[in-house]
């Protein structure tokens, strides 16, 4: 397929994306590496270009971890736009040029890690059936509001997971790819709705058995053990020491335990890639590192207070999840 049909296969999603995001008069910046499929930021750029905004094209080093900051050009370039959209490999969105972003009025739209079969597979189908996107909304917001009134969360699964965490007073970030007003931020495709536990309350084991940001696919479990709050242990396999590695090399904050993550898209399948992975309904993921930018610090009580070079999402399958002890997933089947 020539590049000029794989633009044209993506844009189905990227208008989408820029019909349901756009404002008249928006002045947007296009982030993205030379190791990204250069279709899908052209895509991204020609769609928003057609809805009437002004848009530029950003080039920078590839991060080489989620939430790993970008060149500080880039990052001033993000705080003088109305939107900012970047296509990386690994997302920028728990990074304080993001927070710069949303906090100096504008709004971040990430589509993180995605190749050209994301816009071709499951997850993005969710969007071209109207009633299917509603329903994903509608179940994020109804998780949402059962969240904020929660002060406990539980996961297990059938490989041994058992991990809990207190979210008394913290509030979820419900993702269906809409930068809505209360937040400003938004990912594509998506599908999930993510919690960051008070620091130092998570604990227990989470067998991570699909996906982990930073290594990819998992062919050999990852166990984490975590103790008030932090990954005081990680076993497995190769992957687990390639992830044992990059948490030590990423410095203070990096065993944090920062986020409980529930996918909710029916349309998602696994394929490896944690950004298309954690959306899945019947999946959860935690998170390791950062959870000081959640929502762009824009809504008291949804940030964390742990600043770290890495966010790094590992994700299960066949989850069960308790809030306040009521179970909301069933063995991967969502109850809601």
């Amino acid at each position: 397929m020539s590049g000029t049909s794989m633009v044209i296969e993506i844009m189905r999603a990227a208008k989408w994306h820029a019909e349901h995001n756009y404002k008249p008069n928006d002045r947007v910046v296009v982030v993205t590496t030379p190791t990204v499929q250069q279709e899908i930021p052209i895509a991204f750029a020609a769609a928003w270009a057609s809805m009437g905004a002004e848009v530029v094209t950003v080039y920078m080093k590839p991060p080489l971890a989620p939430g790993e900051e970008p060149p500080k050009a880039v990052a001033d370039t993000m705080k003088s736009v109305d939107v900012a959209i970047t296509c990386c490999n690994e997302t920028l969105s728990f990074s304080n040029a993001m927070i710069g972003c949303i906090q100096n009025g504008g709004r971040h739209l990430s589509v993180p890690g995605a190749g050209i079969d994301t816009f071709r597979r499951g997850i993005i189908e969710a969007y071209f059936d109207e009633r299917e996107f509603q329903k994903m909304r509608s179940r994020a917001l109804w998780l949402a509001d059962l969240l904020k009134k929660a002060k406990t969360i539980r996961v297990t699964t059938p490989k041994g997971t058992d991990i809990s965490g207190n979210i008394d007073g913290r509030l979820p970030l419900p993702a269906y790819s809409i930068a809505e007003e209360t937040y400003n931020h938004a990912s594509f495709p998506s599908g999930e709705v993510m919690i960051a536990p008070i620091e130092g309350t998570a604990e227990g084991i989470a067998i991570i058995d699909t996906s982990m940001g930073g290594i990819g696919k998992i062919n050999t479990p990852i166990k984490l053990t975590v103790k008030e709050g932090k990954v005081v242990k990680i076993e497995g396999g190769e992957e687990a020491e390639r992830l044992r590695k990059l948490v030590e090399r990423s410095g203070e904050g990096a065993d944090n335990l920062a986020e409980f993550g529930i996918g909710i898209n029916h349309k998602g399948i696994v394929t490896g890639n944690k950004n298309e992975d954690k959306k899945i309904a019947g999946t959860a993921h935690v998170a390791l590192g950062d959870n000081h930018a959640f929502g762009g610090r824009l809504v008291e009580g949804i940030a964390g207070e742990v600043e770290a070079n890495v966010h790094l999402d590992g994700v299960m399958q066949q989850v069960t999840i308790y809030v306040d002890g009521e179970k909301i997933v069933d063995n991967g089947r969502l109850l809601f």
